[in-house]
């Protein structure tokens, strides 16, 4: 869905990655600004930096609150790592409860436990379901087995990912 608009959202991320501000691209009249009407549509947006092959920077929300092209300039105005990086866009469009740890193999996991949350986007994290879940909650600095406990809120969500190198 996203994908056929990697060109302007290409041009999106290299432009705040260059001026290192967020951009003010969203008005109430978004085909002025020649916005496809997709971007208008509520999406989360999780964005992580790689630089020299490793994770530096995360930035973002799996939760859909906002429509698309406000989550991502939100979630880019609070990166600092602008030059020689690859740029990680995961566009999350459906987030639900987890029900059944069988699901996780071909989607992102979100866990909240008390005041702790982590992610772990779908291509993260390899191994059984029970070693996503441990590796998750070491993420989110809670004990390994925390995702067993009723406290414990797991949801899932899909994603589509994009990559690009500036």
């Amino acid at each position: 869905m996203f994908s056929e608009h990697k060109s302007i959202i290409s041009s999106i991320i290299r432009n705040a990655l260059a001026e290192k501000r967020r951009i003010e691209i969203l008005h109430d009249n978004h085909e002025e600004q020649k916005i496809p009407d997709e971007f208008m549509k509520e999406a989360g947006v999780y964005i992580r930096i790689i630089k020299d092959g490793k994770c530096v920077e995360e930035s973002g929300s799996v939760y859909i609150v906002m429509p698309f092209i406000k989550a991502l300039t939100s979630a880019l105005e609070h990166i600092t790592y602008a030059k020689d990086v690859m740029v990680e866009l995961n566009i999350i469009t459906e987030i639900q409860p987890l029900i059944s740890e069988v699901q996780i193999d071909e989607h992102g996991l979100v866990i909240e436990y008390g005041p702790y949350n982590a992610i772990a986007l779908p291509h993260e994290f390899e191994g059984s379901v029970e070693e996503k879940l441990n590796a998750l909650c070491r993420k989110a600095k809670i004990h390994e087995d925390a995702w067993k406990e009723n406290a414990a809120k797991k949801f899932i969500f899909s994603c589509e990912t994009m990559e690009f190198t500036f």
